[in-house]
């Protein structure tokens, strides 16, 4: 067994095992959008998708906070962001990462954004009865609730698919249902 066996796993083949390169695409996210965001988001989303180990990913980020290349946001002390020797970093040494995880990245972190800002606009209430389980969701356009669907399922595992699958894209599913209905409200 290598003895980076330990430390690399879960790393998929193209992923990030070197610190260096997992503090600059570190800072190349936090440059490339531009927004505060929490050190754990981070960390879940590089780790769920096989870019780096959550060991690195957790010392790289204490090295860059050491090192004042990323710092807490002033509004919400559990988010950072890049400061100006970060965004310098970033832009220069961006192309030392391999494109494929640039891109990869890019990706994950707008997709998580998504469903983050998914479910802070919508919601998904699953409530068990005598026949299952009831799955209510809402979509709301600020304060007003635009639709609010429920549906049964058998299983907490088809509730929680249902909910999962719902706060990937409730637009969509808002759009199908209204183009179902759509001679009805036009006419």
């Amino acid at each position: 067994m290598n003895n980076n066996d330990a430390f690399s796993a879960g790393v998929i083949p193209g992923g990030l095992n070197n610190k260096n390169e997992i503090r600059i695409l570190i800072c190349y996210i936090l440059n490339k959008f531009n927004i505060p965001m929490k050190k754990s988001d981070i960390i879940l989303v590089l780790q769920a998708n096989g870019l780096a180990n959550y060991f690195d990913i957790s010392e790289a980020f204490s090295e860059l906070i050491s090192n004042e290349l990323i710092v807490k946001s002033s509004e919400n002390f559990d988010e950072f962001l890049i400061t100006n020797q970060g965004q310098i970093i970033a832009h220069e040494l961006e192309k030392s990462l391999p494109k494929s995880v640039r891109e990869k990245a890019v990706n994950v972190v707008e997709s998580y954004l998504e469903r983050m800002r998914n479910e802070k606009e919508n919601s998904v209430i699953i409530t068990q009865n005598n026949y299952g389980f009831l799955v209510t969701c809402n979509i709301k356009d600020r304060d007003f609730k635009m639709m609010k669907l429920e549906l049964y399922a058998p299983d907490i595992e088809s509730a929680n698919n249902i909910k999962s699958k719902f706060y990937k894209d409730p637009s969509e599913i808002y759009g199908k249902i209204l183009g179902i209905f759509a001679d009805i409200i036009c006419d």
